[in-house]
């Protein structure tokens, strides 16, 4: 079983995006992890992460988590979806984070 994260981004490259569109990027994930896993959960607790861009300009963002469970992780049909939305929202890059879970129980 996988746990599978999307770390979705609240700017456009720098510049940050208005409180409505963060809301419809995090409710598009939870769509996109719905129809490809079965289900989604958003922490809606917001982070504040930072990452170095290619020209060296330090962005500081804030981000919510999207995670679902698997035991397929379907790369063929993520990764494209990802790479649109990558261009879509003006992103040198998005982070999925990917964890082996040994024990889960549904109850």
């Amino acid at each position: 079983m996988f746990k599978i994260s999307f770390y979705v981004p609240s700017t456009n490259f720098n510049e940050r995006i208005s409180e409505r569109d963060f809301i419809l990027r995090v409710a598009e994930i939870e769509i996109l992890f719905t129809n490809l896993y079965g289900g989604a959960t958003a922490d809606k607790s917001v982070k504040q992460g930072r990452y170095r861009a290619a020209d060296g300009e330090v962005i500081t963002e804030d981000v919510i988590v999207v995670s679902s469970l698997t035991e397929d992780l379907k790369k063929s049909q993520l990764l494209p979806a990802i790479e649109e939305l990558k261009k879509e929202w003006q992103q040198e890059s998005l982070l999925i984070e990917i964890q082996t879970v040994d024990d889960v129980l549904f109850i």
